[in-house]
């Protein structure tokens, strides 16, 4: 959809029930949390097919998502004591790397050497922290907050 004011016919890429939706950084591919299942999904926007999905943490799942910069990654922050998870475009599969309550977060560009992420703690309490990452995208454990 353009954001021309002069574009009065809009086209639809598909139709689904979404939540935050994130465009990856190539523009090829965009990735949202199905709001039926709370599962990943990723459609390929050159020919609207799905490229990939993951099951993900349920329908109950407050999900955050945000794509690497070099996009062969999603970092997938959930509520709930859902955790923080890396979703890998290449195996198609996510790993948990921390436990706890997340939600926002974004890797640092172009060498993704850094990460930020937003930690909740019930409503009202959240932290910033910063992690250090390793050379395959996936912070390090023992990170700065």
């Amino acid at each position: 959809m353009s954001t021309d004011p002069n574009n009065l016919n809009p086209k639809e890429v598909f139709a689904c029930e979404t939540q935050f939706p994130v465009v990856s950084p190539d523009e090829r591919f965009i990735a949202f949390i199905e709001k039926k299942t709370g599962a990943l999904k990723i459609v390929d926007l050159t020919d609207g097919s799905e490229a990939a999905s993951w099951s993900g943490l349920g329908r109950n799942a407050l999900s955050f998502i945000s794509w690497s910069a070099d996009g062969k990654r999603l970092a997938i922050g959930c509520y709930w004591q859902g955790g923080l998870w890396i979703y890998d475009m290449d195996t198609k599969e996510a790993t948990r790397i921390v436990d706890g309550s997340f939600a926002w977060c974004a890797w640092s560009a172009p060498d993704m050497s850094r990460m930020v992420i937003e930690r909740g703690f019930g409503s009202w309490h959240h932290e910033i922290w910063i992690a250090d990452v390793v050379k395959e995208g996936v912070p390090m454990k023992g990170s700065q907050k």
